[in-house]
């Protein structure tokens, strides 16, 4: 029998009441009858369009919405919700093109620009992305979410000031938008202001004390500059909040290793498993623990779990697990991860592998290649290739990243002076002309690197050339820039405010031309650096080198924990901070070995 018009109207009306009250499976049973006597209704399709989306069902959602707009391409609400839809489920591309259809009908739509912003940043399109976000303001300059997001695409740019302005705009408008008092801080630590950071976050937990994404993040800016109890504190206060949140206890993990109170840390490192099996920043962070106590047969198996959850290399190939499996193997593949020191520090072993491949492939920064070929040029089995070149499977039979290498030859300490091994040749005539040119005052040349630009770790392990001028001071030295980057304005003012020369070889790039960067390292009688790729330069040379390290924070894992000789270098010796942004110590303590030096 038919339902009438007005037994119909009253469904719409029931179906209406019981989506306001959230009530939409029976909402959706009234809405499904209605679209078999009602099939071409807008309001019906639309309003079970909506439905079916709130309650998950995308395909069917998606289908009402084409739907409708196939019968009246004129409708705004069904293309921004159609966009929601699209967005909520990641078809970036599909929600781009219905926010085009949109601005069709509706040019002035915030709405339509801002989701298409929206989609455009997911697909990396961060430009157009910046741009739909700016015409939405145009049209509303009270819309705070498109600042929100502005700020978003502008600081994964690596825009952080543009990133910041949109943050602050966005907190003008809503001064309790945690989110953006959130996102600010980020901004504020990715451009070094530390201090403007914790404020946001701080101004953040004001609002809203359960905010736990904050906590990770204070914590660390806290680490940063220093205030370690006070991070503690921190991540103490975020575990009560959400006991579960796994950056708390990696964050309180990695603190508590970099402060030596390893039981602790690995405590946290075994909490993460505990919430989450699958998680392997936990477990490689613990590998890094057993390392630093030369813990190997604990720490390799955990170690190479890093490529395991998102491997790096595809390849059909197997990768290589044990020596006792490479009899069945002829040619390797050894690919490169990692920074270019790690690459050196690593390749220090892969002589070993020379009697059990009679073809060795070995991957590596471009940069290096004509240096490692020369220094390899005694071992016809190794073939070095730039890692920015593909590698036909055909060459190879089995593969392994650089960094496990170790796992075959390091199972204690004592293993490290049978299988590590300075490898490292600099160019002979290069050597000869640098030797030459600065050995005309008969004085020790001395090598030095003060700076590193790691993002995460960098600050905690770089000098000024300012707390170096004791060292600088040193008359029977002549010293060498081996510092990367442009660094010229600060060895200009230092030459300017205290007299003192810090000699730069301007033919040489320190930073991309490494083939002559190697000679010039060479051509030093010693080398003062702190923990970056000089040292392992300086290391696989043979080169004497005293090593700067920070007191807690920053350090790598193979320079140990409180070692003065290094366990893998015999030519390194280390100086630690004992309290955290301290160097008057261990630069004391260096002095007084350069002075019996000479």
């Amino acid at each position: 029998m038919a339902l009438n018009t007005k037994k119909l109207m009253q469904l719409l009306q029931t179906a209406s009441s019981l989506c306001q009250s959230n009530d939409l499976p029976a909402a959706k049973i009234i809405y499904q009858k209605l679209m078999k006597k009602m099939p071409a209704n807008l309001e019906v399709i639309n309003n079970l369009g909506i439905v079916y989306a709130c309650l998950d069902d995308f395909q069917a959602a998606h289908q009402l919405f084409k739907k409708s707009l196939l019968i009246d391409k004129n409708q705004p609400s069904v293309y921004l919700n159609f966009s929601n839809l699209l967005l909520e489920n990641h078809d970036f591309e599909g929600a781009a093109k219905i926010c085009d259809e949109y601005l069709k009908i509706e040019s002035a739509s915030s709405m339509a620009h801002f989701n298409k912003g929206r989609a455009l940043s997911k697909l990396e399109k961060n430009k157009e992305a910046i741009a739909c976000y700016k015409k939405t303001l145009e049209i509303d300059p009270n819309f705070s979410l498109a600042y929100l997001n502005m700020g978003f695409t502008l600081n994964k740019t690596g825009k952080y000031e543009e990133a910041i302005k949109a943050y602050d705009n966005a907190i003008k408008l809503d001064p309790n938008f945690t989110v953006a008092l959130y996102n600010r801080g980020i901004a504020q630590d990715n451009s070094f202001l530390f201090e403007d950071a914790i404020k946001s976050y701080k101004a953040g937990l004001e609002v809203d004390s359960n905010f736990i994404l904050i906590y990770p993040n204070l914590g660390m800016t806290l680490e940063r500059i220093g205030k370690n109890d006070d991070a503690l504190v921190i991540y103490n206060q975020g575990e009560k909040i959400s006991p579960n949140h796994i950056a708390i206890f990696i964050n309180r993990g990695n603190l508590y290793a970099s402060l030596e109170r390893y039981e602790k840390s690995e405590a946290d490192y075994n909490r993460v498993v505990e919430i989450d099996p699958n998680d392997t920043e936990s477990v490689y962070n613990k590998a890094l623990l057993n390392f630093k106590f030369e813990k190997f047969n604990d720490a390799w198996p955990l170690y190479d779990l890093r490529w395991k959850q998102n491997p790096y290399i595809d390849s059909a190939k197997p990768e290589l697990v044990s020596l006792k499996d490479a009899d069945g193997f002829e040619n390797i593949l050894i690919w490169s991860e990692q920074g270019i020191g790690d690459q050196l520090f690593f390749l220090s072993m892969v002589k070993n592998l020379n009697s059990f491949f009679k073809k060795i492939l070995i991957s590596v920064d471009s940069r290096m290649v004509e240096t490692l070929k020369r220094s390899f040029d005694d071992i016809k089995s190794i073939k070095i290739i730039p890692s920015n070149n593909s590698v036909d499977e055909q060459e190879y039979d089995c593969h392994i990243p650089m960094g496990s290498l170790g796992r075959f030859f390091i199972d204690r300490q004592s293993d490290i002076k049978k299988c590590f091994v300075p490898f490292m040749k600099s160019d002979s005539d290069k050597l000869k002309q640098l030797k030459k040119e600065l050995g005309i005052n008969n004085k020790k040349i001395c090598g030095i690197s003060w700076k590193s630009t790691n993002k995460e770790s960098g600050a905690y392990r770089s000098l000024s050339l300012q707390e170096l001028i004791p060292i600088l001071q040193l008359e029977s030295f002549t010293f060498v820039n081996l510092q990367y980057g442009d660094c010229r304005n600060e060895i200009n003012t230092l030459k300017k405010d205290h007299g003192l020369t810090i000699i730069n070889i301007s033919s040489i790039d320190n930073f991309n031309n490494l083939n002559d960067f190697t000679s010039l390292v060479d051509a030093c009688d010693l080398v003062i650096s702190i923990d970056n790729s000089t040292v392992h330069f300086a290391g696989t040379l043979n080169k004497k080198t005293y090593l700067l390290r920070p007191y807690a924070n920053g350090g790598h894992w193979y320079w140990g924990t409180n070692q003065i000789q290094s366990s893998w270098y015999s030519s390194v010796k280390t100086f630690k901070q004992e309290k955290w942004g301290e160097w008057h110590r261990p630069i004391s303590l260096l002095i007084k070995e350069l002075n019996n030096m000479t």
